[in-house]
């Protein structure tokens, strides 16, 4: 029979995710895909079943979260979903449990809640108190290298982009963002300078785990470690400031894609067209369960570091880690 560690003990706390993001780089679709490739790992591995649950209106027991594909519009405003995600031994190993809160905004308040956090304070605060946070970074506009496109897909068009392209428009961060309809520009400096305004908001010493999640990876022409698809979006810059803030935080770069990839005419394409996605029969995300797991393991760890000293090394020695990701 497998061991239980699961939140029913009063000290085992809910295990809060905040996301911050642009909006149109696909915060949702990482979260929906992540319900969609547990049944991979279901497939895959024969010691653990996933499963993530949630209660219906007016019922107490829970239920398993159906898949669903997104629906292409922007978060109206501050989201806050709860579920319960289960790890459950099959082999005698130790089941797991996680009260998952998930704390998503539109992409816009996210933006301007770095430039203006008395007007926009509720965002603000959610995400420089947040101890799990995941940071989604769409591919940049402008100065792309230029064998980030793929040359094996020509027919599929640039996804439409929510932010204003106007030259009377702030091309970088630096200036301050009084309003919700003010657009802006994501190349590779507003990135950078976003996520260093992001940084330089973490006012105490609380050391966090921040995943950072570069979306829709399927498009670039480029197989290899993540970190090195980071440079090649964002430059070495962004790279540098990541490995600097790695001596406070627990940071992990992951390379996702919400639909993966669809063989067609004898080659690979991604299985996206814009925003919708071509052969749902065939939808396979890849690595958006990455960082979930990821700050599953991590907390895991410290709730096995905190048992009876008794039964602590046996527990961390007995410890399966989640998945790796996947490759691209």
């Amino acid at each position: 029979m497998s061991s239980n560690l699961s939140n029913n003990s009063n000290e085992i706390k809910p295990t809060n995710i905040a996301l911050w993001g642009p909006s149109a780089v696909g915060k949702d679709w990482l979260f929906r895909s992540f319900t969609k490739e547990l049944e991979y790992y279901n497939q895959q591995d024969n010691n653990y079943h996933y499963e993530l649950l949630e209660r219906a209106p007016g019922q107490r027991d829970l239920q398993p979260k159906e898949v669903e594909i997104p629906v292409d519009a922007p978060t109206p405003g501050i989201d806050m979903v709860s579920f319960v995600f289960r790890r459950k031994a099959l082999n005698g190993g130790i089941t797991q449990e996680h009260d998952l809160i998930i704390q998503n905004n539109n992409g816009q308040e996210l933006v301007n809640s770095l430039d203006n956090s008395m007007e926009f304070e509720t965002t603000f605060q959610i995400l420089v108190q947040a101890r799990n946070l995941f940071l989604v970074l769409g591919p940049p506009e402008g100065n792309i290298p230029v064998h980030y496109q793929s040359p094996d897909i020509p027919e599929l068009q640039p996804e439409p982009d929510v932010f204003s392209n106007d030259v009377n428009e702030s091309k970088y961060a630096a200036q301050t963002v009084n309003s919700q309809d003010k657009k802006i520009l994501f190349d590779r400096q507003t990135y950078f300078q976003f996520m260093r305004r992001l940084f330089s908001s973490f006012q105490n010493n609380t050391r966090r785990n921040l995943a950072v999640c570069l979306t829709k990876c399927d498009i670039m022409n480029f197989r290899g470690l993540p970190q090195d698809m980071l440079e090649l979006r964002y430059g070495l810059a962004m790279k540098d400031l990541l490995e600097l803030e790695q001596k406070k935080h627990n940071i992990r770069v992951f390379a996702t894609s919400a639909a993966g990839y669809l063989r067609q005419n004898g080659r690979w394409i991604p299985n996206m067209q814009g925003n919708v996605i071509r052969d749902t029969e065939r939808w396979d995300p890849l690595n958006t369960a990455a960082p979930f797991f990821w700050i599953f393991d991590t907390i895991e760890k410290q709730r096995l570091e905190s048992a009876p000293f008794w039964s602590r090394g046996a527990l961390l020695k007995s410890y399966d880690p989640y998945p790796d990701p996947r490759p691209m």
